[in-house]
């Protein structure tokens, strides 16, 4: 709770860089911003939050991979980077793994 309310107090220094990495894809800055704190302070809610959900959820998106339909699957911007992200699991599957780039319309 406490650490909610403080997470409030913050959000507005928090909230731009995060937006940036985002739009820019960098992951790197992403993990920073989103999983480092939980992954020192939490390590049981980084655990049970990130690494036993994308272990969990694998199997049921690589699933989804062979389906021969295009597809479109999302999830919350902290369970793709790093070491226990989703990414990475799929890499280690002998998955390709490219950014989706956007142009922005002029």
């Amino acid at each position: 709770m406490k650490k909610s309310l403080r997470d409030l107090q913050e959000i507005d220094q928090q909230l731009p860089p995060l937006v940036k990495a985002w739009r820019s894809g960098d992951l790197e800055a992403i993990a920073k911003v989103m999983i480092g704190e939980m992954k020192g302070e939490y390590p049981k809610v980084y655990q049970d939050l990130l690494v036993e959900r994308n272990a969990e959820w694998m199997p049921m998106l690589k699933l989804q991979m062979e389906d021969p339909e295009t597809e479109f699957i999302l999830v919350g911007a902290m369970h793709l980077p790093g070491p226990d992200g989703l990414l990475k699991k799929f890499v280690d599957e002998g998955y390709t793994v490219e950014p989706l780039v956007l142009k922005k319309e002029k």
